[in-house]
């Protein structure tokens, strides 16, 4: 599989410890408030109105969708770090082409 070396254990340069992995319906919570804290910032996301969860999942988790949490002793327990997503931009031969969100 192309994901067989996840879960993918790292460090920060300060000794935060992580983990990338696929997402998970885990993730979903906690995945669809940090999006929607970007759609509601109103930035870099280009929706006027923040996600519900069936919208959140038809969009986020319509390709590979990819979470990075922190791991092991902390004082705030494990949390989700960071989210993302690789789709094509195109179908076919073109679909090599792609784009993170």
């Amino acid at each position: 599989s192309a994901y067989s070396d996840l879960p993918h254990h790292f460090s920060l340069k300060d000794g935060t410890s992580l983990v990338l992995d696929r997402f998970s319906e885990r993730d979903v919570p906690e995945g669809m408030a940090l999006l929607n804290d970007e759609i509601e910032e109103g930035v870099s996301w280009p929706f006027e109105e923040p996600l519900d969860e069936e919208g959140f999942k038809n969009y986020f988790l319509s390709h590979d969708a990819f979470s990075v949490r922190t791991f092991g002793a902390s004082d705030e327990g494990e949390r989700l770090a960071g989210i993302f997503y690789i789709k094509p931009n195109f179908p076919g031969r073109c679909s090599h082409v792609c784009n993170g969100g």
